[in-house]
């Protein structure tokens, strides 16, 4: 999770160094303490981007984006399909990659991502419907001028 220290990790405070800046108050003695999880934890806002079409010989890719200081956790599932539901469950990425020829054509599925901070803060649950063709679907391509762009 990237952190140093985590929640039930203890802490040791070496006493005989820790005096107050105006040194008021006597030394400490040496302590162990265990660090507490946050009483809040700040959900992450979580944003979905992925193909809502894919073909049945094509690869769909979910991109899941949440701001955090710290790498979060994220975990995937599928609402439609109890089997893709167990398989998805591995996944701790930030991205999903489906494999459209694994997929049952003509069949949308319904995926699911929450994000999880290290702190236990968890997002609300985003729903992404990434249905699979017969045939792929079409593409467009925008074609730009050169920069600069005003």
């Amino acid at each position: 999770s990237g952190a140093t220290v985590l929640p039930g990790d203890t802490v040791t405070w070496i006493g005989p160094g820790l005096k107050s800046a105006n040194r008021a108050s006597a030394s400490a003695g040496d302590s162990e303490t265990p660090l507490m999880r946050s009483a809040y934890a700040e959900p992450p806002t979580l944003m979905v981007v992925g193909s809502n079409e894919i073909g049945k010989c094509d690869y769909g890719k979910i991109q899941a984006f949440a701001a955090s200081p710290r790498p979060l956790t994220y975990r995937w599932g599928c609402r439609s399909h109890p089997a893709l539901n167990s398989n998805f469950s591995t996944e701790a990425s930030d991205t999903l990659t489906m494999d459209g020829p694994a997929l049952q054509s003509q069949t949308t599925y319904e995926i699911t991502v929450v994000a999880e901070s290290f702190l236990g803060g968890v997002s609300d649950e985003y729903i992404h419907s990434i249905t699979v063709l017969d045939a792929p679907p079409p593409l467009l391509s925008i074609q730009m001028p050169p920069a600069p762009y005003v």
